[in-house]
């Protein structure tokens, strides 16, 4: 079901009777309320509400095993970030910018994991290891309160993208190297460790849609 793009208001009707559903997209609308829940659908496989005005915490999706594809972003979402273990064949999650606290959790069982976003939050603690994670591409945690030193990247061998800026992290590990496998302009943002105001590209963007900027 596609329905993105419209000026739909309201909250989220429940989906739990149509138990075939394996797409669901209502992104970039004025929808409003909290997120119900999809337990009901166990064939749910992409679940975008990115680009809405949605409140409170993220839903467990433990239910879910078939998801692939997860797009909360641009919403105004509380709470903690919850856990993803069970959903083993998630893809591409986007939480960027709502209003996430806590620390962030171990993905390691996501071993499918290729894209994640999880900035412009208010995420706290250490970054977790990602060695498990070897099919990663794109890792974005900045602007968050993110705290100690940087782990390891060196297994992630297909990352390409990794953005640590606007957080309160130490150290800078040795691959920041400019080799012919990794390039240092895929690395830039972490090894400078800058602040900058920087244009955003919102999930739906990234997942492939109509290019949709928002500027911080």
């Amino acid at each position: 079901m596609w329905l993105e793009g419209n000026q739909l208001t309201g909250t989220i009707p429940s989906f739990a009777a149509n138990t075939a559903l394996h797409y669901l997209d209502l992104s970039i609308n004025q929808l409003t309320g909290t997120i119900p829940s999809f337990e009901a659908n166990t064939a749910l496989r992409y679940l975008y509400l990115d680009g809405n005005q949605l409140t409170g915490p993220i839903p467990s999706f433990a239910a879910n095993t078939a998801l692939q594809g997860l797009g909360l972003g641009s919403n105004k979402l509380t709470g903690t970030i919850p856990s993803f273990e069970a959903n083993t064949a998630l893809t591409k999650l986007f939480l960027t910018w709502n209003k996430l606290t806590g620390p962030i959790p171990s993905f390691a069982a996501n071993t499918a994991l290729q894209k994640l976003y999880l900035n412009l939050n208010r995420l706290t603690g250490p970054i977790p290891s990602f060695a498990a994670n070897t099919a990663l591409q794109e890792l974005d945690l900045s602007e968050n309160e993110l705290t100690g030193r940087i782990p390891s990247f060196a297994a992630n061998t297909a990352l390409q993208k990794l953005d640590l800026d606007s957080n309160k992290l130490t150290g800078v590990q040795s691959w920041c190297a400019d080799t012919p496998d990794r390039p240092l302009g895929c690395y830039v943002d972490v090894c400078s460790l800058r602040s900058r105001t920087f244009l955003h590209e919102s999930a739906h963007s990234l997942r492939g849609g109509n290019s949709t900027a928002v500027l911080k």
